[in-house]
């Protein structure tokens, strides 16, 4: 905790030393201004996003620098500048040989001149951590964020939280292409294995953020940005492995650009794992295509990718007795004798998935001012969840009662499976509109999700009059859903620009069949949104920077919270989010502060309960809040010593939490949102003894939290800080490859015994134990 708080105080540091500034404009061919390129400065580690009238500035002690200046498209420029005094320069790029535009992305993701909170990770840090753990495992160091994993390695069913936000208020994106299940609003990470290794960079949003396509952003978004294609050819060998026989092999490569307009990549994986918790073992294959067409004004790119999963079910936890005795227990698939003792366990009590994504991006340049960006969607899943279930009602399932030697039947063993079988399409259009003193940003999208749910008894012991496969439910979910935004950042004087970003959403969602027991269940409700936003940006000098903004955004309910719900039909939540923040940039020092406060109307917060296939239940708590600061900073102590750490401090309460309880309501009041913990918090201390060798220190620390918006005793959740170790080396060319990358990760390395993730059975919590100390390895080979 003492590092922690270490490095929040260098957030307060001043830099006395006599500083000079480096500052320009990057421009295109056509002198035209390029918001979004990067300039970096080689001796210190630093770099600028041009804002949309692609100025930039740091401040910098007196001295020699070699400053690099990219821009997808253009061919990149290295520029040596001896400052002794206040430089400025102008800088113009040309039109690379390969011009790649990306397509959609631009679209969605927030400029660095926009007023929200925003950090931007970096292929280079996807690869050095990326040894099969999947994508939240790869982001728990960011500001806010809790990971959890119910194998408890960070292989297999994961999850992510931000501010205390569940996964099912997080907007995701694939290239600006919806991936939150319309229907449930979850994000299945597992779905897209080894997603991370096509991954160009992932931008996260705090707050409401911008406006995306796809479910709302309810208080933070994940936008991804696949592969860009490169010039040459290039190949790769992929291995890892680890603890838990975790084992990841996969092969990737890319032709290069072809006759000045074509490109081909292609990439396959296969990662699997024991799980730190009995039999949550996962077997996990994914696949990633992508071809490019490009010439002077035009680009067409089409990309196929997924995944299929098998993995055994780890997402009943365990009580408290068993956590604190036996952690890596696990009660999915048990056989029991009549006085309920375990004598056995289904060996097929496993989540089998598949899912397939295919996307096509085209983009138009009109001139150096307007572009049109064009997108197709269409993504299929199909898969289920076979479960060994004892002592079964013959009504639940339809069946009939039988009589044997004048015994009637009517409950059985047998097996099971729950199927969901859906298609997801649709098409986007955004357009862009630069000036001088603004950039503009219209999009609009329509997209529909047919999600057809039924289950099958495969197996009985008395399988009555039924026939082989026998359906014992079925209904279909129809999401019909129109959004669109403009948005635009306005240049009102040379410091200070005006965000303005205004979002209509228009939905509507049908259930019609039986569910479980036999239940009929039809459902219609017809929803229209629409969530503003504005903020400023002031640029204060060379190394303050504020922001400040007010946006208000809505969003509905989901499957789960129609079905759960015990009060009539959910209310659709709505909140209202104020952000300002404060940048720092000098030489050696970054620094970034952010306050909000989120405020809540029907929020639908995680009510601690789970569904009995382990999705959270959530539940409209009327009047909320969360209140907080967040903190990151980096500090470069010397060429080899690097220090990074964030802190997120908040308060997160219900006003009033009204809940059933023995056949009545009860008021509870100020309580706090459960699985919002009051502190989270990150330190990184990066060390490079030699050339080409990385060695960094990770902490992580995480606040206790209540699973409970009552905040009985018993639901509270203990803190735990966690230390890991992460270790790179690079090799130089050889006649066998270009280069070698070895990696070593060092998790939990003082063996902390913990949980991140639980629920409450009545008054009884359940916790999912995350694994002790364990190691991963790997090896990329650059051929």
């Amino acid at each position: 905790m003492k590092k922690l708080v270490l490095l929040f105080l260098l957030s307060g540091w001043s830099v006395w030393a006599q500083n000079v500034k480096i500052s320009g404009i990057v421009t295109g061919e056509n002198n035209q201004p390029l918001g979004g390129a990067v300039v970096s400065v080689k001796e210190i580690e630093l770099y600028r996003t041009t804002g949309f009238d692609g100025e930039f500035n740091f401040k910098v002690k007196p001295g020699k620098y070699t400053l690099t200046v990219s821009y997808t498209g253009y061919r990149s420029k290295k520029i040596i500048v001896v400052a002794q005094r206040d430089t400025y320069l102008k800088i113009q790029l040309y039109p690379a040989t390969e011009k790649l535009d990306e397509v959609i992305i631009n679209a969605v993701k927030a400029t660095a001149d926009m007023p929200l909170a925003q950090t931007n990770v970096s292929k280079q840090q996807l690869e050095e951590q990326n040894l099969g753990q999947d994508v939240p495992f790869l982001l728990e160091t960011l500001p806010g964020v809790v990971v959890t994993s119910d194998a408890g390695a960070g292989v297999g069913y994961t999850g992510i939280r931000i501010r205390g936000i569940s996964a099912q208020q997080i907007n995701v994106t694939l290239n600006g292409i919806p991936f939150n299940d319309p229907e449930s609003q979850s994000v299945y990470w597992v779905d897209i294995p080894d997603i991370a290794a096509n991954t160009q960079s992932i931008q996260m949003q705090r707050g409401v953020g911008t406006s995306t396509f796809g479910t709302g952003a309810f208080g933070a978004s994940l936008n991804l940005q696949t592969d860009r294609i490169s010039k040459e050819p290039a190949a790769a060998i992929q291995t890892a492995y680890g603890s838990f026989n975790t084992l990841k092999y996969g092969a990737k490569g890319s032709t290069g650009l072809l006759n000045n307009h074509f490109a081909f990549t292609g990439h396959f994986s296969k990662t699997k794992s024991d799980g730190y918790i009995d039999r949550a073992s996962s077997d996990l294959k994914s696949y990633y295509i992508s071809g490019t067409y490009t010439d002077k004004k035009n680009t067409l790119k089409a990309l196929a990718f997924g995944g299929h999963e098998i993995t055994y079910q780890a997402w009943y936890g365990v009580d408290k007795q068993t956590f604190e005795t036996n952690p890596t227990f696990n009660y999915a698939g048990a056989i029991y004798d009549n006085n309920w003792n375990i004598i056995d366990y289904y060996d097929n009590q496993v989540d089998n998935y598949k899912q397939a994504h295919y996307q096509l991006h085209f983009s138009h340049k009109f001139n150096n001012d307007v572009k049109l960006n064009i997108a197709a969607h269409y993504t299929n899943g199909r898969g289920y969840y076979e479960q060994y279930k004892q002592n079964e009602d013959f009504a639940d399932y339809g069946f009939s009662p039988i009589v044997i030697n004048g015994q009637t039947i009517d409950k059985t063993d047998l097996i099971r499976r729950k199927w969901l079988d859906n298609d997801f399409y649709g098409g986007i259009v955004s357009m862009s509109y630069h000036t001088r003193v603004g950039n503009y940003i219209l999009g609009l999208a329509a997209n529909e999700y047919d999600g057809r749910h039924f289950g099958r008894v495969i197996w009985a012991q008395y399988a009555s009059d039924s026939k082989i496969r026998h359906e014992y439910y079925r209904n279909t979910g129809i999401k019909k859903s129109i959004n669109g935004f403009v948005k635009s950042v306005y240049k009102i004087s040379q410091a200070l620009k005006l965000f303005t970003d205004i979002q209509f959403r228009k939905l509507s969602y049908s259930v019609n069949g039986t569910v479980a027991w036999q239940t009929p269940w039809q459902l219609s409700d017809d929803l229209f949104f629409i969530n503003p936003k504005i903020g400023l940006y002031y640029d204060l000098n060379t190394s303050n920077d504020f922001y400040i903004s007010l946006a208000q955004t809505h969003r509905e309910p989901n499957r789960d919270d129609y079905q759960n719900t015990v009060t009539g039909k959910p209310k659709p939540e709505t909140l209202n989010d104020i952000e300002a923040g404060w940048k720092y940039q000098t030489n050696k020092l970054n620094a970034e502060v952010n306050l909000y406060a989120m405020l809540y109307k029907d929020q639908l917060v995680l009510s601690g309960r789970i569904t009995n296939v382990g999705d959270p239940i959530r539940e409209n708590v009327g009047e909320s809040h969360r209140y907080g600061i967040e903190t990151q900073v980096s500090y470069r102590l010397n060429d080899k010593i690097k220090i990074e750490g964030n802190l997120a401090l908040s308060d997160n309460r219900n006003k009033e939490y009204v809940t059933r309880e023995n056949g009545q309501f009860k008021t509870y009041k100020n309580t706090e949102i459960a699985y919002s913990p009051g502190i989270v918090a990150a330190g990184m201390m990066t060390f490079k003894p030699v050339k080409n060798l990385k060695l960094q220190a990770i902490t992580k620390y995480v606040g206790s939290q209540y699973m409970d918006n009552r905040n009985i005793p018993t639901s509270k959740l203990d803190s735990y800080l966690i230390e890991n170790l992460l270790m790179s080396y690079q090799t130089g060319a050889n006649k066998w490859f270009k280069n070698a990358t070895f990696s070593l990760k060092l998790n939990n390395i003082f063996n902390k015994k913990y949980a991140s993730n639980g629920y409450m059975w009545g008054d009884a919590p359940h916790y999912f134990p995350q694994a002790g100390f364990n190691v991963l390895a790997g090896l990329n080979l650059a051929i």
